[in-house]
């Protein structure tokens, strides 16, 4: 533990300045700016720092108010009391050791609210791609359909021409079917025609 000591208000909020003590014990009666001044300009410079204003006792002024309204953690009359002043700077520690447990616990929930928000903003933006994969994906399944009705249109088309050029086939397979037959028709008894033909001329000739 170290203490640091100032002979006037001036003084001490100098050294207060520099050095930014936890507990600060000050006269409310000092050389120039009094203990209450000095009280109200550290409790705005440094918060954290607990000042303990301390006076003798004087029946007409209720320094302990005044005390209060500057800012002061807490006010002791003179002659000081062993018991009496060890008991509040320990408690006044105790507050400082609490309050800067709550300050280093909502450090802690800041950066993990940070934390949380930039993971928030990386789930956010996976969302968005997700949204845009889907609208790819279902545009292209929309794209996959009617392709596919297209080929069906297609696969229909070739069926009517096929069946189309199937008929035709059949009915040419058939024309050429009965012109064989109508050929063959015309030209039955020929062969025997041209023999009793050649027969004849060779008599008339005396031939045979």
């Amino acid at each position: 533990m170290q203490i640091y000591t100032a002979l006037s208000g001036e003084e001490g909020l100098d050294r207060f300045q520099k050095i930014h003590p936890d507990i600060v014990l000050c006269d409310i009666h000092l050389p120039g700016v009094d203990g209450f001044e000095v009280c109200r300009r550290m409790r705005k410079a440094h918060p954290r720092s607990a000042v303990i204003l301390i006076s003798a006792y004087d029946a007409e002024n209720d320094y302990a108010i005044k005390a209060g309204e500057a800012g002061a953690d807490s006010y002791l009359s003179k002659p000081l009391k062993k018991g009496e002043l060890l008991f509040v700077v320990h408690f006044i520690l105790r507050v400082a050791q609490l309050s800067q447990e709550v300050f280093e616990k909502n450090k802690q929930l800041e950066k993990a609210l940070h934390q949380l928000k930039q993971f928030h903003q990386k789930l956010s933006g996976l969302n968005d791609e997700l949204r845009s994969d889907k609208r790819r994906l279902s545009m292209n399944l929309q794209e996959m359909t009617e392709l596919n009705l297209q080929l069906e249109e297609k696969n229909a088309q070739i069926s009517s021409m096929m069946e189309e050029m199937g008929r035709r086939f059949d009915s040419t397979e058939g024309l050429l079917v009965r012109l064989i037959e109508m050929h063959q028709s015309d030209h039955r008894g020929h062969s025997e025609r041209v023999a009793e033909t050649a027969v004849y001329i060779g008599e008339k000739l005396n031939l045979t």
